[in-house]
């Protein structure tokens, strides 16, 4: 190197603070500026984080481990680890230069176990290079257990995204089967995000969370179709009406109810083709983006003239036979299934959608071999074992007149208690299944929605 090109170098290098190497010398990885936004957040709360870096051989792509941790301690405690949140593999894969900045995609914190009035939370980065250097950042947040409340909107006109409120019902199972108006009232919301598109209208899709609430599943998927231009809706049944997790006092009846208000507020919105809105969920999810599709439901509680383009259910556990079930919507139905589910058990949906294609509706079922309950969650090991949650596997249950639910076996009325559930499920993510459904669907919803047209 001439002399004078690297004494300017150097000068360059102090200017900025920053050690100089040694002519000949590889200049030392680093990371800089890491941080979380926005700095103060609550449960069910969407995050991201963000950092940059410098002299990284072949990038954060060619980085061998990434770890993100998030634990709070007060005086006297000992530190408690409340959450982890690595980057994605193909998050990192995006970045190939030595330098640059990283932006994760949107993370929801889901996680409890902070105290009283809130707490401060230190979030720590590691990375660690291909030969072993270890590469660490920290950054500061506030967890704070008291947000306000979300402004519950009728309409979209004004063209906002991000998070929405809207009003609902919690009816019961007989409410909601018999078409009753009085189930208790409820404000939720959802997230929404535009595709990076220009102007005009675009299709979007609105996202029905599991039995755990909304969370990396969700998240990726509407990553996958901002992809190809698709505008996404992801709902939070739970985080509004003070719950965690899905229980008996929220039916799916309840949640069908939250994905039509969704429709009818989502479709005021002045970007978005009222007629090109698409549901999707999966497991608990699932079940409410199938039975969404019944006509007879979409009668009593769906909004005046609007109707879902297309059903996307994920592995729904389809054991409820109920009145009317084979007339459903004349819009495509396309069930996802992982044929080694052991949670919501392949066979009935088959057997149902068999009996959809008779009754000469628009439904195709494809299934995963090998693949288990919640493929499709990359925040998941390869299988996960869960002793405690309730399977439905040995039930089948079937409505009768008057909004009463019964096992088809018994005659019992539904109940938790029943005899058929049984403790224990997989989960377990599938990263060859799951590139296969986002390819499917993807190519499912650029020929429905006509993109590119």
């Amino acid at each position: 190197m001439n002399w004078r090109v690297a004494l300017a170098a150097s000068c360059q290098l102090a200017v900025l603070g920053l050690p100089s190497p040694a002519v000949g010398q590889q200049a030392r990885p680093a990371v800089e500026n890491f941080r979380f936004t926005p700095p103060t957040f609550c449960y069910g709360d969407t995050l991201r984080y963000a950092f940059s870096y410098r002299n990284f051989p072949g990038g954060p792509a060619a980085v061998k481990e990434a770890q993100v941790v998030a634990d709070w301690q007060r005086a006297g405690d000992q530190p408690t680890v409340m959450w982890r949140l690595p980057p994605r593999p193909e998050e990192l894969a995006r970045h190939t230069a030595a330098s640059g900045s990283f932006v994760s995609g949107v993370r929801y914190w889901r996680q409890e176990g902070a105290p009283g009035g809130g707490v401060d939370v230190r979030f720590s980065l590691k990375l660690t290079l291909g030969d072993g250097r270890e590469i660490t950042g920290t950054a500061s947040g506030r967890y704070a257990d008291a947000c306000a409340p979300v402004t519950p909107l009728t309409t979209l006109s004004g063209g906002g995204t991000g998070r929405i409120g809207f009003e609902t019902a919690t009816p019961t199972t007989t409410q909601f089967l018999t078409g009753a108006k009085d189930g208790k009232r409820a404000v939720i919301w959802g997230d929404l995000a535009l595709p990076p598109t220009g102007a005009g209208r675009v299709p979007a899709v609105i996202f029905v969370h599991g039995s755990e609430g909304v969370g990396p599943r969700e998240a990726r998927w509407a990553e996958e179709l901002a992809g190809i231009g698709v505008a996404a809706f992801i709902v939070d049944s739970l985080t509004g009406r003070r719950f965690k997790k899905v229980t008996a006092e929220l039916p799916s009846g309840a949640m069908i109810v939250d994905a039509y208000r969704a429709l009818g507020v989502l479709a005021t919105h002045p970007r978005i083709d009222p007629s090109r809105i698409a549901l999707m969920g999966g497991s608990r999810g699932g079940v409410v983006t199938l039975h969404a599709s019944l006509a007879r439901f979409r009668r009593m509680h769906g909004p005046a003239g609007l109707e879902f383009a297309a059903y996307l259910p994920f592995y729904p556990g389809c054991v409820v036979d109920y009145i009317e079930a084979e007339q459903v919507s004349d819009r495509p139905i396309r069930i996802h299934h992982g044929a080694a589910d052991d949670w919501s058990s392949v066979g009935p949906c088959r057997e149902y959608a068999l009996r959809l294609r008779r009754a000469r509706k628009d439904v195709l079922m494809t299934e995963y071999p090998g693949a288990h309950h919640a493929f499709d969650d990359p925040s998941l090991p390869p299988a996960q074992y869960r002793p405690d949650v309730v399977n439905p596997g040995r039930c089948f249950f079937v409505e009768l007149p008057g909004g009463k639910v019964v096992n088809r076996a018994t005659r019992r009325p539904l109940d938790f208690d029943d005899p058929c559930f049984f403790d224990g499920a997989t989960v377990g993510y599938d990263p060859v299944a799951h590139r296969q459904a986002i390819r499917a669907v993807r190519e499912f919803l650029t020929a429905t929605f006509r993109l590119g047209r």
